[in-house]
């Protein structure tokens, strides 16, 4: 079955951090829409949750999505949502990628009306997600 909360919360619920907060959806997008992203992720991948591919000076790579960068450190989460960080010394390359860390192929294990129960419930889904809490100095 489909495990969306390793990438994706619901108002804040569940574990994921590496896509978007699923809250919301339905009064953003038409199903058809929330269709085509859930059947080609890669179509359209809003800003933050570019793929990027960074390889490090000493051959290993790693795949993700940047959560933080600056001079000092670059903060990413893998498509496992574990947290990996580097030293921007120990960087080497970082290219941003064409492709979702979202798998395409997902209803593929589905019943149709599994499939159906799943776009019934993206597009139930009207209320956005709460604002993050600002974070202290």
């Amino acid at each position: 079955g489909l495990i969306c909360r390793n990438c994706h919360r619901v108002e804040g619920q569940g574990e994921g951090a590496v896509g978007p907060d699923l809250a919301g959806l339905g009064a953003k997008y038409a199903p058809a829409e929330l269709l085509d992203a859930i059947l080609n992720p890669s179509a359209r991948i809003n800003d933050p949750y570019i793929t990027t591919a960074v390889q490090t000076n000493d051959g290993r790579s790693f795949l993700g999505v940047v959560t933080s960068r600056d001079d000092q450190r670059l903060r990413m989460r893998d498509a496992e949502n574990h947290v990996v960080e580097l030293a921007a010394a120990d960087i080497e390359l970082v290219t941003s990628q064409p492709t979702s860390l979202m798998p395409e192929f997902l209803l593929r294990g589905l019943t149709p009306q599994q499939a159906a129960d799943l776009l019934a419930f993206l597009v139930s889904l009207k209320t956005p997600p709460a604002a993050e809490p600002a974070s202290s100095p």
